[in-house]
């Protein structure tokens, strides 16, 4: 699963600005938070980039991976300064079928394919099946 935090971080106008680096790294902690309270205590989470970040559900199918997605857009992300309306999350889903042979790289390729579709097409997630 790629989840995508579109509008967490903000460009700060002066790059020495130690409140706008502290303000920043808040976010990213809070954002983990929120992707923590939707996964299982045994769920990997990893960070890509300043607002994307991958999650590992270990023994998840399409049902849990969709089920988790869900979750994790209708509560919406909340801040510890409650909700915020300027972000958005995107995610993109994809799952290893039983016996596959796929490599790492093509579930990473698939899933966002699928963040990239959920993005363009303004749906909260998009599930790339084993045959897309």
């Amino acid at each position: 699963m790629l989840v995508s935090f579109s509008g967490l971080l903000n460009t700060p106008d002066e790059l020495g600005n130690a409140e706008a680096a502290i303000e920043q790294i808040a976010h990213v902690r809070d954002a983990i938070i929120f992707l923590q309270r939707a996964i299982r205590p045994t769920d990997l989470i990893g960070q890509l980039d300043r607002e994307s970040f991958v999650l590992w559900l270990d023994g998840g199918d399409r049902f849990a991976s969709v089920e988790r997605a869900d979750l994790i857009c209708k509560r919406r992300y909340m801040c510890a300064a409650g909700a915020n309306p300027l972000i958005s999350v995107k995610i993109g889903l994809v799952t290893r079928e039983p016996h596959s042979t796929d490599t790492v790289d093509v579930f990473f390729e698939r899933a966002r394919l699928a963040l990239t579709i959920a993005q363009e097409e303004n749906v909260d997630w998009y599930f790339a099946h084993e045959d897309a």
